[in-house]
């Protein structure tokens, strides 16, 4: 276990994890104020190394939750007793606190002057268990509490929500709304005849926030080199291995002379050439959720 000198930051990380039952990476980067996510996950690595944090899988689909060990909550002066998570509670969880993160930032008012559902329950004391907000909020003089839809329970049906030609609309706004959606249980199918028309309605920073937020791809026949080598890209590469003989020309006999090598390389999943050659309904699908590509054939409703 590493050695580490705790910060300021450290000691307000501990307090927003202790106070909110549900922490993510992203939330932590805005409790915590770090100017990025790379920079934050570097921290809570170390803090996990040194034997301050844990990072749990709990629920499949949602990423490792956060939790102080015994170590953060007595350097912190905190309440040594740990709540256990509940399943069942994570989607709706999650959901509060990105919603009081996009309050936050809409309205400005300081992390200080929120509460949240856990520290009023502990304010009501033990055998006192009634109904409490999912947090509240100080502003102007004013208090208001917040209520979360328990539509964003996980129990809650899944939907799928198709944007077919999303270049013709495509702005921030749109990528937000599908990673938000996810918390409610909606899966949103994104459709666009190539990469090109992202860059062209928008600009190619929105073409990787597209990119980035997919897990599951379906790619059609590309006629643009560019779309169909980029497209090889996002669907990846595997491990091969790159043999070459030596062969030694004699009058007009070809010889192997036994000499060659091998090396191991990294090939594209599927070419692009193979993405270009592409009939007309037929197409590579690759899921990074289940780890599983292939080549299908998709089927035009009658």
């Amino acid at each position: 276990m590493g050695e580490i000198r705790l910060t300021e930051r450290d000691y307000t990380l501990f307090r927003e994890l202790e106070r909110w039952r549900v922490c993510l990476g992203r939330h932590i980067r805005v409790l915590a104020g770090f100017a990025g996510q790379r920079a934050c996950d570097r921290r809570l690595h170390a803090l996990i190394a040194s034997g301050f944090l844990t990072r749990k899988k709990i629920l499949y689909g949602v990423p490792g939750i956060y939790s102080n060990t015994y170590q953060a909550k007595l350097a912190a002066g905190l309440p040594a007793k740990t709540e256990k998570i509940r399943v069942e509670q994570i989607a709706h969880d999650i959901a509060v606190l990105d919603t009081a993160i996009q309050l936050q930032s809409k309205l400005g008012f300081p992390w200080e002057d929120v509460t949240t559902e856990k520290q009023l329950h502990m304010q009501d004391g033990f055998g006192n268990r009634r109904h409490r907000p999912d947090f509240m909020y100080a502003q102007n003089g004013e208090s208001t509490c917040v209520e979360v839809s328990k539509c964003f329970q996980s129990g809650l049906q899944r939907a799928f929500y198709i944007f077919d030609e999303i270049s013709s609309y495509a702005s921030p706004s749109l990528i937000d709304l599908i990673n938000k959606s996810r918390s409610a249980n909606i899966t949103s199918i994104l459709a666009t005849q190539s990469l090109s028309d992202f860059e062209f309605s928008y600009n190619e920073a929105f073409k990787e926030q597209v990119i980035e937020n997919c897990n599951n791809y379906i790619v059609l026949r590309q006629n643009s080199s560019k779309n169909a080598e980029q497209w090889a890209s996002v669907l990846g590469t595997r491990n091969s291995m790159d043999v070459t003989y030596q062969i030694q020309q004699q009058s007009r006999m070809t010889n192997v002379t036994g000499l060659g090598s091998a090396r191991r390389v990294r090939e594209f999943l599927y070419h692009p050439d193979d993405i270009k050659s592409l009939q007309v309904g037929k197409a590579f699908y690759l899921s990074k959720d289940s780890a599983f590509h292939c080549k299908l054939a998709v089927n035009k409703p009658i």
